[in-house]
């Protein structure tokens, strides 16, 4: 899946796919792709390894978008699947009757 990640006005294209070993390949526009390991020990909390370095992120729904927390500093964070967002426009924001042949 790809998805468009905004970041303090920055937006990056985010690829994520499922291993079947475990984790998750990330690559983050043309970057290299990074093996991640996110679990949720609890509710609005991930806890994430990351080449292997550890990290936990606290997470705070808000209108549109998240509030994530990671090492004391907070980001205002927004997450679109292009896909999603794509049948959001041609569909009359998911209103309607949805016909297929």
């Amino acid at each position: 899946m790809i998805y468009e990640v905004t970041i303090a006005g920055s937006t990056r294209r985010v690829s994520v796919q499922q291993r079947r070993s475990g984790g998750w390949l990330v690559r983050v526009d043309d970057g290299p792709e990074r093996v991640l390991d996110a679990r949720s020990p609890l509710p609005d909390v991930l806890s994430l390894v990351i080449g292997g370095r550890s990290y936990e992120a606290g997470l705070a729904p808000l209108d549109g978008g998240w509030e994530v927390d990671i090492f004391g500093r907070s980001y205002l964070c927004q997450v679109v699947d292009p896909r999603r967002a794509a049948l959001k426009l041609g569909g009359g924001g998911g209103e309607g009757t949805l016909t297929t042949s």
